[in-house]
């Protein structure tokens, strides 16, 4: 039978969590007999790095290759490798919408263009971006997990990036950027949506994901507002991807 399986870490608003995640299911599942519930007390001293037998290279977009920081990879020629320890951050690649990026990025990036990446988590998406020839990338997160995450891996890869905690582009450079990318969720990329022009270039490339199929149309509408042209809609899964341009006028 299908299963889901839940890890809480032990504190204070564990049980309060605990219920009302049942609750939901219940509900979800119109009956109390309809799930199985089973708990179980864990060690997470063996489980929590358990993910990473899973975690193997691989090639997302044409030439980029993600490759954990524990694993051996001898590159093809035309192979760009991108090393990464995501740690507490968002961003090991194998995710729908950051290999949408990846891919957006191998397009659009040219020798020496100037790329902020805004909710950098793991820093995996300025760090392709400075392989691929970016002259400058400023990577951008309100976590401080991954600001540090980030700064590691750009050292694990031997790029120069710059990496600061930011509340959106508050911490941006005064610069207007060949490129910004924003791997986020719908809404925070409408806020984003407001200010987005200040940073970026007259034919600057504005890409955008994190954006589940429901909410496509809301992420539209927005850029429609502030005069963007979409460029192209990539999906991959219910996750959907925005590469946008300001209209020329």
């Amino acid at each position: 039978a299908p299963f889901i399986r839940l890890y809480f870490e032990d504190g204070d608003d564990y049980s309060e969590q605990y219920v009302k995640m049942k609750r939901a299911v219940y509900d979800w599942a119109d009956s109390d007999e309809a799930v199985d519930f089973q708990e179980s007390d864990h060690d997470d001293s063996e489980w929590k790095d358990v993910w990473k037998q899973y975690f193997k290279p691989f090639t997302a977009g044409e030439h980029i290759v993600i490759c954990p920081r524990w694993e051996t990879y001898s590159p093809k020629a035309d192979d760009i490798v991108v090393t990464i320890d995501p740690g507490a951050a968002f961003g090991s690649g194998l995710h729908e919408t950051t290999r949408m990026c990846i891919a957006a990025l191998e397009k659009h990036v040219k020798a020496d263009d100037s790329v902020i990446d805004v909710g950098c988590g793991s820093g995996i998406l300025g760090i392709a971006a400075a392989k691929l020839g970016a002259g400058g990338v400023w990577a951008l997160d309100y976590d401080p997990a991954s600001v540090s995450a980030a700064s590691e891996n750009a050292r694990l890869n031997g790029v120069d990036i710059h990496v600061a905690q930011s509340d959106l582009m508050a911490g941006a450079p005064k610069i207007k950027a060949q490129v910004i990318v924003a791997n986020i969720v719908a809404d925070i990329i409408i806020r984003l949506n407001d200010t987005i022009k200040d940073y970026l270039t007259d034919s600057g490339i504005y890409i955008m994901s994190g954006i589940i199929a429901e909410r496509l149309d809301d992420v539209l509408a927005s850029l429609k507002h502030h005069d963007f042209e979409v460029l192209s809609i990539d999906k991959m899964g219910e996750w959907r991807a925005v590469t946008a341009s300001p209209k020329r006028t």
